[in-house]
């Protein structure tokens, strides 16, 4: 059941789903492999995660030494013994890969429905082979949108601007995600509608300013056929 679903059919339709990657669609690590990250170079800094996250999720690492990158770009001194740990890190994530029951099932039925479909992520490029290899294989994407690509993370609105740059508006647009700040927030923040996913069946209302409770909120979900309900039923009102 969808809660909290708000329709207005004055506003624009949804012509277009972009769905985030991580615990959206797909899933690995437990946790954020950046947390880990800064364990193994056990390393103390003024820098949060979030400001760690944005710079290297905003960086495509394509050299053959891409630890000692980090460890530059972090200004944290190199240790080939890190470097081994960073390695089985990346490796796990790799191999942890894998999507969510309904992923396909939704988005095949989207694209069947007439929607365009784009996958929206804050990602570092280690993954990438992975995503390649076992999603992109399955499911073509109309778009894609990497934070590595446009040189910046959600919730920025830069990051969801980029949505409009190969012609889409955002105001038809609905961004399907699980992180209330990133996703749902940020999409907001852009023009975009948007849908909570909370796969644990979570139905907390949170205590969040406007424009959240706006005509761009659609509710909240724990499955990915409920965003498709919404949007069909979008396209009979």
């Amino acid at each position: 059941m969808v809660k909290d679903m708000k329709n207005d059919s004055n506003k624009a339709r949804i012509y277009h789903l972009a769905f985030d990657l991580w615990n959206t669609t797909a899933y690995s690590l437990e946790r954020d492999p950046l947390i880990d990250l800064i364990d193994i170079l056990r390393f103390s800094s003024s820098l949060e995660i979030a400001d760690i996250q944005a710079l290297i999720q905003t960086r495509e690492f394509i050299s053959s030494r891409p630890f000692a990158e980090i460890c530059d770009l972090l200004e944290v001194p190199y240790c080939y013994k890190h470097e081994g740990k960073f390695r089985d890190l990346i490796e796990s994530e790799r191999k942890g890969f894998k999507l969510f029951q309904d992923t396909l099932p939704v988005l095949k039925t989207a694209r069947e429905i007439g929607l365009t479909v784009s996958l929206v992520s804050n990602l570092w490029n280690f993954c990438l082979p992975v995503v390649q290899e076992v999603f992109f294989s399955q499911f073509q994407f109309d778009h894609v949108f990497f934070s590595f690509d446009i040189g910046s993370i959600k919730p920025s609105i830069t990051f969801f601007k980029a949505i409009e740059s190969v012609g889409i508006s955002l105001s038809e647009t609905l961004v399907v995600g699980d992180s209330l700040h990133s996703d749902i927030l940020g999409a907001i923040n852009a023009g975009s509608k948007a849908i909570w996913l909370k796969r644990d069946g979570s139905c907390s209302s949170p205590v969040v300013s406007e424009p959240f409770y706006s005509d761009r909120y659609l509710g909240s979900i724990t499955n990915l056929y409920q965003a498709l309900e919404v949007v069909q039923k979008d396209l009979i009102n």
